[in-house]
């Protein structure tokens, strides 16, 4: 086993996107380093070590600090980032698509992006590409438009504008959230005909998708009859079959009702709960879930980290096998 010493911070020096060949080759090695309790660690968020202090950071991860993956720091948006510390304050986003401007929505992106770093964040909870379709909705502020083809570009944009500068943009919700109204505590699900989900509520996420975004976080309702954080239909069919997304689908806080590991949902924020390691090993061990499935979320987690280069640190030795850091422990 070839050993290494990776630091204790990655800075942005360190950030490296790797060729999609040199990725593949990389994030192959790292699910064969890994331990299975190291690959269920990374199927949810994480209590922050003891002596990081408070940031006021949305979720967090450990990562896998011997083998060079470092830890996620997650801000929410979508207006900026929303902290403890003095941050700029952005005007809101439905402002912001009235000046059908590109360039500010990813100088908007930018800005978010620059300070989520300078608080120690690696990934973005925004931008939000919902479409106002209610004007009774609560969060409409944070949305673009009620046009998709605005949200689509500036969405796009915007998300140029923060993954371009080392932050993972995660776009939300996936998809039409605002038309449960302002009561989450129901969650009521709703019908949706395939033109107006395609046409309407996808097209903003379909062009973020192909702008780069490294995560995708699903909405807290039905389409259906399904929760979205286990539509197999909306998480495979669209987002992986028929867009080729290859990054991490993360939970919106407490919006996971079942087990859905196997459809489609690799992260389950804030903590694991339907995703705990001893629930996965379970049905690792009777045969219900395979490790393919397992390392198939995994490897979606290690993509989105590794759109902006977050894999950076991590080194393959001359027989194209991780290099390890024995008893690291500390996350970088």
């Amino acid at each position: 086993m070839n050993t290494t010493k990776y630091p204790a911070i990655l800075t942005r020096r360190d950030l490296k996107k790797d060729a999609p060949e040199v990725l593949e080759r990389k994030i192959s090695a790292l699910l064969r380093a890994m331990t299975t309790e190291e690959k269920l660690s990374l199927l949810g968020g994480a209590k922050e070590p003891e002596g990081k202090g408070k940031i006021g950071n949305a979720g967090y991860q450990w990562g896998i600090p011997r083998l060079g993956v470092p830890e996620v720091v997650m801000y929410d948006g979508p207006a900026g980032i929303t902290g403890i510390v003095e941050t700029t304050g952005l005007p809101c986003p439905a402002l912001l698509g009235s000046t059908w401007d590109d360039s500010l929505a990813y100088a908007f992106g930018k800005i978010a992006a620059t300070e989520c770093a300078a608080c120690s964040g690696n990934f973005l909870l925004a931008p939000q590409l919902d479409v106002i379709r209610s004007p009774h909705f609560y969060r409409n502020k944070d949305m673009k438009s009620e046009d998709s083809y605005l949200c689509a570009r500036m969405g796009a944009a915007e998300v140029k504008g923060v993954q371009e500068n080392g932050v993972v943009a995660t776009v939300k919700h996936f998809t039409a959230a605002n038309l449960f109204g302002d009561d989450l505590s129901h969650f009521p699900g709703q019908l949706v005909d395939e033109q107006t989900l395609h046409e309407t509520y996808c097209r903003p996420f379909e062009a973020a998708v192909g702008a780069g975004a490294g995560s995708v976080m699903n909405a807290y309702n039905k389409i259906n009859g399904n929760f979205v954080s286990a539509n197999r239909e909306l998480l495979q069919g669209i987002l992986r079959e028929q867009w080729g997304f290859s990054g991490s689908v993360m939970s919106d806080w407490g919006s996971v009702h079942e087990f859905a590991l196997d459809k489609g949902l690799d992260l389950e924020m804030p903590f694991p709960a339907f995703h705990s390691a001893d629930r996965v090993k379970k049905r690792l061990e009777s045969g219900a879930l395979s490790l393919q499935t397992l390392d198939g979320a995994v490897r979606h987690i290690l993509a989105g980290m590794a759109s902006v280069g977050l894999l950076g640190l991590v080194e393959l030795d001359e027989s194209g096998e991780i290099r390890v850091e024995p008893g690291r422990t500390a996350p970088i």
